[in-house]
């Protein structure tokens, strides 16, 4: 098996000249009701209510959930779904910090989270604020043949600045949750915070800032005062990556971090990664502890393929949580169509593809409305024709996308078609 620190990917051929029936020019990225993706009993709830127009880039949509705790703007679906069910976990929290128990031990842990958020604000270079997110770079790697997996950090800003890629939302506060999330792990302190994480359903290493430091008063509150805690509702997990598996589960919310690591460690040396590359990830700005789990998880499902390799490098060369999401959630859907179509090769034309023993190129991208750009314009037409080619996706297509693809020979596959419900990034119920 190739190291997964390094890989390469061949241009089969350069941006062929648009074949018969299909159009010229590209479609400008719409704005979309958010209907489109969430059904209209969700656009509100208890604490929160939705933006009703969702700005896409071609490739995913944009939020703005205004709510009790604060303005969120998740990028993607399946990160609404999650915002969602924190705002519920919060709502909780909320509660169970209002009675008698835990009001006198808060008082001092609510100046703490207030001083954080109010930092995050006031210094954004400090939280990666301006930092592209969009995803629409995974569709350029073709023009990248022998580079590293890990991109030179000035050739992909160079790229975005030329693209206006900026596509950028919960830079600030995934940052802050980044630093809310080390909690320390003192006489079962830790401990309680998984806990309290598991019962609410939700990631204890969540980068959403709000929930991360709520969880750490609740917890450290409950502990200063030798007190159970207990969640006065049934929460189910919103977020993929937290329910992959029962395993996957529990490793997250029953296991140390320390201990989690190195569990990660020993699976992913036993797919043939090098020591380099499992201290790369889990050093990665951009990985949660909880992304690097179903990361390995998918690599694991995919074991014995040829060219796991090349999910490593693509992974490593995220630069933001927005990307470090869209290549797990790939790759834990390749995982899923290998079960279906047994592929023999991993490959990474652009987005993550499986090859199948007949030849076809299944390419798969986690995205909620592609249209037609100049990303997969250029990237469908130089990537190898020799055999049939499809696209995977449990978000939508345009019916322009879809006519340009199609005249091109490929086959579309998205919506319920693609993936469960679990796994759909759409929180509405396809017609």
């Amino acid at each position: 098996m190739k190291n997964m620190c390094v890989w390469a990917v061949t241009v089969v051929s350069c941006a062929a000249a648009a074949p018969a029936g299909a159009s010229s020019g590209f479609e400008p990225p719409p704005v979309l009701a958010t209907t489109e993706f969430v059904s209209p009993d969700r656009m509100q709830g208890e604490g929160y209510r939705l933006a009703p127009e969702a700005p896409t880039d071609g490739f995913r949509a944009r939020f703005t959930i205004h709510s009790d705790h604060g303005v969120f703007q998740p990028v993607g679906s399946e990160l609404l779904a999650v915002r969602l069910r924190e705002i519920a976990a919060l709502n909780e929290l909320a509660r169970m910090s209002k009675s008698g128990v835990f009001a006198a031990s808060m008082k001092d842990e609510a100046v703490d989270t207030g001083q954080a958020l109010k930092q995050a604000a006031e210094h954004p270079k400090e939280t990666l604020q301006g930092v592209p997110s969009g995803v629409g770079r995974f569709f350029k790697r073709v023009e990248r043949a022998g580079k590293t997996g890990v991109q030179k950090v000035q050739d992909q800003n160079a790229e975005r600045e030329a693209a206006g890629e900026s596509f950028g939302t919960e830079d600030a506060q995934q940052a802050a949750g980044e630093a809310a999330g080390t909690t320390a792990d003192a006489m079962g302190l830790d401990e309680a915070r998984r806990k309290l994480a598991r019962d609410l359903g939700v990631d204890p290493y969540t980068f959403n800032p709000v929930l991360s430091k709520r969880l750490d008063e609740v917890a450290k509150a409950a502990f200063a005062g030798s007190v159970g805690v207990r969640v006065g509702a049934s929460f189910v997990p919103g977020s993929v990556l937290v329910s992959t598996t029962k395993r996957a589960s529990d490793w997250v919310w029953n296991t140390p971090p320390g201990d989690l690591k190195v569990a990660f460690g020993k699976e992913m040396r036993s797919l043939g990664a090098s020591q380099e590359t499992v201290d790369r990830f889990l050093r990665h700005p951009s990985y949660s502890l909880t992304m690097l789990v179903a990361l390995q998880h998918a690599l694991s499902e995919l074991r014995g393929v040829e060219g796991l390799g090349e999910i490593g490098a693509l992974a490593l060369s995220a630069e933001h949580p927005d990307q470090a999401r869209f290549v797990t959630l790939s790759a834990l859907l390749l995982a899923r169509m290998h079960g279906r179509m047994s592929f023999t090769r991993v490959e990474v034309p652009g987005p993550l593809a499986g090859r199948t023993a007949s030849g076809e190129l299944v390419v798969i991208g986690v995205v909620d409305y592609l249209t037609w750009n100049d990303k997969v314009g250029g990237f469908i037409d130089s990537v190898d024709t020799s055999g049939p080619r499809s696209f995977w996706t449990p978000g939508r297509v345009s019916p322009r996308a879809r006519a340009e693809l199609t005249a091109r020979g490929v086959s579309i596959h998205d919506g319920s078609e693609v993936a469960p419900p679990g796994f759909s990034p759409t929180l509405k119920t396809k017609d």
